[in-house]
């Protein structure tokens, strides 16, 4: 229970982030929205046609395949679990009860690599697609609508403009700070907590340095997953993780940024 709460809070704060990039990017260039919307909706106009007398296995691939590389942002040809749990938002895909995510998400994940490929996200959809005649004919467009796909094909042009939101708490780094408790670093983190994590940071930063890499890093929060008899994240939730952590962009995280990030997922 524990684990499944602490994944649910890392998707929580990491599904809001990309909210707010996702308005970011509206924010800032909409004149290139308006012109990816239009050709979004030309897209699926000539689609359309194109389909025309199409197997309907093999329309429904091609869709599918659209919707795994919409969701998969990074374009690692890939999704982990926070695009995957997206990609199945509202049930228009499939129905999933939030708790059953993680779980479903594994069975999928057939060779254990920690990400899914299309080809195993799509032998399970078509799977499941025989359950539900309905699920045979889905489209992109039922999945998600014009506005939020040019969102997300704009964030994946330029970034950068989506990097400029503010990084969002935890639920529950914010409700310890609303709590307004002086005790707790970041409103979370206790004198235990802290030490831990210098502790570790100490043991990972083998030069002595005051900072830690990405392989580093990645021992670090190895080592603390297996303390605390969790399986690791996977080596692109990793990376993904680094990232997040140095804020700086300096390619080496410090103690600082390293509790930081402790403090959102805690």
């Amino acid at each position: 229970a524990v684990k499944q709460t602490k994944l649910e809070l890392r998707q929580m704060v990491d599904e809001a982030r990309l909210h707010e990039q996702l308005n970011n990017v509206a924010k800032a260039d909409p004149k290139r929205l308006k012109e990816l919307e239009a050709e979004i909706r030309a897209a699926d106009k000539q689609k359309d046609k194109d389909c025309k007398g199409m197997d309907k296995d093999e329309r429904l691939r091609l869709e599918m395949r659209q919707a795994f590389d919409i969701f998969d942002m990074d374009a690692s040809g890939e999704i982990d679990q926070l695009e995957f749990g997206q990609l199945l938002r509202g049930g228009a895909l499939i129905a999933i009860p939030r708790d059953q995510m993680d779980d479903v998400y594994h069975q999928i994940d057939k060779d254990h690599s920690g990400a899914v490929s299309f080809d195993e996200f799509w032998a399970w959809f078509h799977h499941e697609s025989k359950k539900n005649h309905a699920k045979s004919t889905l489209t992109v467009a039922k999945i998600m609508g014009v506005r939020e796909r040019a969102q997300r094909m704009l964030l994946k042009e330029s970034p950068n403009l989506g990097n400029k939101v503010e990084r969002v708490a935890s639920v529950r780094v914010q409700a310890k700070a609303a709590e307004g408790d002086p005790s707790l670093l970041h409103g979370v983190l206790d004198e235990g907590d802290v030490q831990r994590v210098q502790d570790l940071f100490a043991e990972a930063d083998d030069d002595k340095s005051g900072h830690i890499d990405q392989k580093e890093f990645v021992s670090m929060i190895k080592r603390m997953m297996t303390e605390d008899h969790e399986k690791p994240p996977s080596e692109k939730d990793l990376k993904k993780a680094f990232a997040d952590a140095d804020e700086d962009g300096g390619g080496a995280v410090d103690i600082d940024e390293m509790l930081g990030l402790y403090a959102k997922v805690k």
